[in-house]
């Protein structure tokens, strides 16, 4: 099991969730936000417990490269289904397979361990238990404005082609699409404002030179998955429209 070191888990934990591994590979539970002395509950993991076996498996999977995956297509919640905190693992399949988290990346090095072991798993399955509680910090690297914020969502969108079959399945088009928006709305709305400035124009200027970005252009998808907001920005990337993404870029930026 893994835990951030700023969150905290209930008491019966352990207790309550090791029995549910005898018959599963994976196990995954929901968790409270906590900020001050603010406490409150994630949306429902629905249809507890949500089993995942071979026949459905890619559905947990595409989840990890956008967990609105399940959600918008079968109306099913997951909780944080990303991280690896909030989740029992079995250490033979991790030694077994050599999983490993990815060094070289600063976000998303949760999404890609669990891909890694979800592919070796035979079966998985999801409690609506709330035992975990989440931190909600605005100073952390997932909230906080930074200036590495391309290189570092870049990198990510990178793994992700390593590791799924991009071009060649919709579904997997359609989830690895939807990440490239949240990259780009992501790196304009948490570059640093003052000396970065010029280094958001040229982001926008050049961001079909980035092979993973211009990818998105050439990709057979299921626009019916996408929000109102993500299919605007989509068409804008399409029609490389770089004045457009310029001005929302800065109404998102001056409104976060």
């Amino acid at each position: 099991m893994f835990l951030d070191s700023d969150d905290w888990i209930n008491p019966e934990t352990l207790y309550k969730m090791v029995p549910l591994m005898v018959n599963t590979d994976l196990v995954g539970w929901n968790h409270y936000y906590n900020e001050d002395k603010k406490q409150w509950k994630r949306h429902v993991i629905n249809n507890s417990p949500v089993v995942y076996e071979l026949y459905n498996m890619s559905n947990l999977l595409l989840d990890m490269i956008t967990p609105e995956f399940d959600v918008r297509y079968n109306g099913v919640y997951l909780g944080a289904v990303r991280g690896v905190w909030g989740k029992l693992y079995k250490r033979e399949y991790i030694e077994r397979f050599k999983i490993r988290f990815e060094e070289n990346l600063k976000i998303g090095e949760d999404a890609c361990f669990n891909v890694d072991y979800i592919r070796n798993i035979k079966k998985a399955s999801f409690y609506n238990f709330y035992l975990n509680h989440y931190r909600v910090d605005n100073g952390s690297a997932n909230r906080r404005r930074r200036d590495d914020i391309v290189e570092i969502r870049i990198n990510l969108l990178r793994e992700y082609l390593s590791r799924f079959p991009i071009g060649e399945d919709i579904n997997a088009n359609t989830c690895y699409v939807r990440e490239v928006l949240s990259c780009v709305m992501n790196c304009i709305k948490k570059m640093e404002f003052g000396g970065s400035n010029i280094r958001f124009k040229e982001f926008i200027q050049n961001i079909f030179e980035y092979d993973s970005i211009a990818l998105a252009n050439s990709l057979k998808v299921d626009n019916g998955f996408y929000s109102v907001q993500e299919r605007i920005i989509k068409e804008l990337i399409t029609k490389k429209s770089t004045e457009t993404m310029t001005l929302i870029g800065c109404i998102l930026r001056h409104g976060s």
